[in-house]
């Protein structure tokens, strides 16, 4: 992919899509949100200063079935999460975790920094303790988990070499 703004070719490291949007995170961390139109033409959606210079390390697109329009949830790189008994996300600034509601992506409808996740749970359900050993949040997700009955929304955070937490949202 060239970005048009400085024609140096970026490759795109992480992307999501729900019709007719589709996220894409570049290996600069840079990000786009781009829609597909009556024309099956894709037109990048416009984004504010503050969402474009952000380095972005995962994000995702999620749209609940009684929803109107999805949301972007988005990660970026501005801390490391403190692994230990109570897992706190330690940032330099509250606006780690975004959430934007599509298709405005110049104001977020949501921000935290992501503090007081729970501990990461290993195969037997079971939480590890790690001691106070810093690991940085590489992606989040949110999906459906259940049935056709009892469906719930669910955010997996996955955390650099001590796996995930999984949280109902």
């Amino acid at each position: 992919m060239i970005d048009e703004e400085t024609d140096e070719e970026r490759k795109i490291v992480a992307s999501s899509f729900c019709d007719p949007y589709i996220l894409l995170i570049r290996d600069d961390h840079s990000s786009m949100v781009l829609k597909l139109d009556c024309k099956g033409e894709l037109d990048e959606i416009e984004s504010s200063d503050t969402f474009r210079s952000l380095d972005w390390v995962s994000g995702c697109i999620y749209k609940q079935l009684d929803a109107q329009q999805p949301l972007v949830y988005m990660l970026n790189a501005k801390g490391t999460l403190n692994v230990g008994h109570y897992s706190t996300w330690s940032s330099t600034d509250i606006d780690s975790f975004q959430v934007y509601q599509l298709p405005n992506l110049n104001r977020p409808a949501y921000v935290t920094d992501l503090r007081n996740l729970p501990s990461n749970l290993t195969e037997n359900g079971v939480a590890k303790r790690l001691g106070s050993d810093q690991a940085a949040l590489v992606e989040v997700m949110i999906c459906d988990l259940g049935d056709s009955i009892d469906r719930s929304p669910y955010m997996i955070v996955s955390i650099k070499g001590c796996g995930f937490v999984l949280l109902l949202i």
